[in-house]
């Protein structure tokens, strides 16, 4: 399903760390007004530059489908005469702007004014999903500068808001983060120093081996014979030979599998111990006051999303193993999860939602009718904006500001 969806880039002092400046002693981010503005010299000058600029994080939602509106605040018509602002994109790898004809490749001194890049925008490259708008802060007057206090995209995307969040962001952070660790024992069916775990009945899904030892002549596992691990081939390779039949200690990474319970089933059929089951959600809030527009100063229009809802989404998640101490291990490795990842990437659009853990754990002692022992904790992911309210499409009104017309 498509979603229209505003990009916003605020320039506040909590985003410092996302901007890149072309030089700091001449263009700078004004913390106390949280707006881009060129940087007064010793005598109270501003730079006369032509080239000074600010690059934004690289956005990257991956459901992109298209580019649709960009504006930026204040308007060029609140901007001090005698200053321009300007800019270019960027795909994640190549400075562009629109020559006229295309967005090609763009030099040090190749710009474009918002009026362009509005009108063009919807024929930028998508291939990449990726967004960067670089930001250009001139004057002619030393006394004057201008300022941008946020840039605004939209973009058209195909996602669906709770399946997006949940499935394709929650999930793929579960499975690509937590990474229990097991013991495993085997006698060496074969000398050498390379052991295929191919030839033996393996339970797990590895992730990599990070220790090996020879736990006959070193029963306290103080030597780790381990070179390395060939992922491809599922084989440990020694940096000694062992006999056949020497026991080899093990100690394995393991990737654990990742179960969604969408149908709120009494049950869900695990294939393969460790498992993290997303066993129930709950989505709770309101319809929320508020709006989020893209112009276009061409028209001039105004693509307007409102009245969100404002929700948290609550997740259970139960995590299984085949014994109490993998257990423990797997859920250290939930834990960790949440408690490291306190912002989730929200992929579909790049947006970040606040995450934590609202329980404390709860152990199952004994194992289920499935011989499995189990443990729960539940996150919640919290204020999430879902625009579920179709777009709507406003002209610009005029007032009047005592001798001025001024867009708003």
């Amino acid at each position: 399903m498509t979603n229209k969806f505003v990009k916003q880039i605020e320039f506040k002092e909590d985003n410092r760390a996302k901007f890149t400046f072309s030089d700091a002693t001449k263009i700078r981010l004004n913390p106390d007004t949280n707006q881009l503005e060129l940087k007064k010299d010793v005598n109270g000058f501003f730079p006369t530059d032509a080239d000074l600029f600010v690059k934004t994080q690289v956005m990257n939602p991956e459901a992109l489908l298209q580019w649709l509106r960009f504006h930026f605040e204040p308007r060029t018509g609140e901007q001090p005469a005698l200053t321009t602002i300007q800019f270019k994109l960027n795909d994640g790898t190549t400075d562009r702007f629109f020559s006229g004809g295309s967005w090609v490749a763009a030099g040090a001194s190749d710009w474009n004014s918002e009026a362009i890049v509005a009108a063009n925008i919807a024929t930028y490259p998508v291939t990449s999903k990726k967004l960067q708008v670089i930001v250009n802060l001139a004057t002619t007057d030393k006394k004057v500068t201008p300022v941008v206090k946020l840039v605004a995209v939209l973009m058209d995307g195909d996602f669906d808001y709770l399946d997006s969040i949940v499935g394709d962001s929650l999930v793929p952070s579960l499975r690509e983060t937590i990474r229990p660790v097991v013991d495993f024992a085997l006698e060496a069916p074969h000398g050498g120093t390379r052991i295929s775990l191919r030839d033996v009945e393996f339970p797990y899904d590895i992730d990599t081996i990070e220790r090996a030892y020879d736990h006959d002549g070193d029963a306290g596992h103080v030597t780790n014979i381990l070179s390395s691990y060939d992922a491809a081939n599922n084989m440990a390779i020694l940096t000694a030979s062992v006999a056949v039949g020497r026991t080899i200690w093990f100690r394995i990474r393991l990737k654990p599998r990742i179960y969604v319970n969408w149908a709120s089933q009494d049950f869900v059929e695990v294939e393969k111990l460790p498992a993290v089951v997303l066993s129930r959600f709950v989505v709770t809030g309101n319809q929320v006051f508020g709006r989020a527009f893209v112009r276009d100063v061409n028209v001039p229009d105004a693509v307007v999303l409102e009245n969100p809802y404002k929700v948290n989404i609550d997740v259970d998640i139960l995590l299984l193993a085949e014994k109490n101490r993998p257990l423990i291990r797997l859920h250290d490795q939930g834990l960790k999860h949440t408690i490291n990842n306190p912002l989730l990437r929200w992929r579909a659009v790049d947006e970040e939602i606040t995450m934590y853990t609202t329980t404390e754990p709860d152990f199952r002692q004994r194992p289920d009718l499935r011989d499995q022992h189990g443990s729960t904790y539940s996150l919640r992911l919290q204020d999430v904006f879902m625009w579920l309210k179709a777009e709507q499409t406003l002209p610009l009104v005029q007032q009047v500001n005592l001798t001025t017309l001024k867009t708003v």
